[in-house]
């Protein structure tokens, strides 16, 4: 039990001081992590962003600026 705290911790290591943008959602497509980079880029401290839905928090939009819907985001259609 020891050793899986402790690869826990490494990898919250890892993830929080990576130099790019790290962001983890639930299958719902909820924010469960951004990582410090995530944060910067996006704006939004973690308070801010955990539990919310990316795809609305984000507001992704095709190029002539209209929201895509929900089923067709590209983001959202990766989760299983």
């Amino acid at each position: 039990m020891e050793s899986l705290r402790e690869s826990r911790e490494q990898l919250s290591s890892i993830l929080s001081t990576a130099g790019e943008g790290i962001v983890s959602l639930d299958q719902d497509g909820k924010v469960q992590f951004l990582n410090v980079a995530a944060q910067i880029a996006s704006g939004y401290g973690e308070e801010e962003m955990l539990d919310l839905d990316l795809h609305e928090a984000t507001h992704y939009a095709s190029p002539d600026g209209v929201p895509y819907p929900r089923k067709e985001c590209p983001i959202i259609n990766i989760l299983p």
